[in-house]
């Protein structure tokens, strides 16, 4: 294999693993294990874990290696820097390779849970020090530029301190205070402008 033929071996790869989360729009999405860029040779009953000992359900837990996204079929265990999850009333988690997902998933629930049982707490982490926190104590920054912000891919920007959400905004001409919101404001038009594709 020439040089010519790796690179563009390479960016094959890296647009699939991208289309996981963006998605075409037009397109149908589906939730299927193996679909998105997540692990193909996962099934089914990797997307909602219940079968594993986890910590209560208002304390995180560590992502599994075989989990997938519970929107983009992505394996968050992969983004330990911008993975999220929720836990179930019912003890069962739910892990997301990043804060668009746990977003779409929060605001799209009836859509998206594998799950009658209802939400108990969810945790993103803060786009600054990475550690999980309950996404309900964190800021949330809407920004929407592709070119920055939390790979893997385009997301809005957790902060726990409104100052730091603030400075974020401070240094883009696009962003104002007008951009910070809490989660429980987050609507579904603001989750269709990540992960549009994965909303019916």
């Amino acid at each position: 294999m020439d040089r010519r033929q790796l690179l563009a071996a390479v960016a094959g790869a890296g647009t699939l693993v991208l289309a996981g989360c963006l998605g075409d729009e037009g397109e149908t999405p589906s939730n299927d294990a193996g679909d998105g860029g997540g692990n193909s040779a996962a099934t089914d009953e990797t997307r909602l874990v219940e079968d594993e000992e986890f910590p209560p359900v208002d304390e995180p837990a560590s992502a599994p290696a075989e989990a997938l996204c519970g929107v983009c079929n992505m394996t968050p265990a992969d983004y330990p820097h911008a993975n999220a999850q929720a836990a179930h009333e019912n003890e069962a988690r739910q892990f997301f390779c990043s804060p668009g997902c746990l977003v779409t998933y929060a605001v799209a629930t009836d859509q998206l849970a594998e799950t009658d049982s209802p939400l108990a707490t969810m945790w993103a982490r803060d786009a600054d020090h990475e550690g999980l926190v309950v996404a309900t104590e964190l800021y949330w920054v809407l920004d929407t530029d592709v070119d920055r912000g939390i790979d893997p891919m385009r997301n809005p920007l957790p902060y726990e301190n409104r100052d730091d959400a603030a400075e974020w905004v401070k240094t883009y001409d696009d962003l104002s205070e007008d951009d910070i919101v809490a989660f429980e404001d987050i609507t579904l038009a603001d989750a269709e402008e990540y992960r549009a594709f994965y909303i019916g």
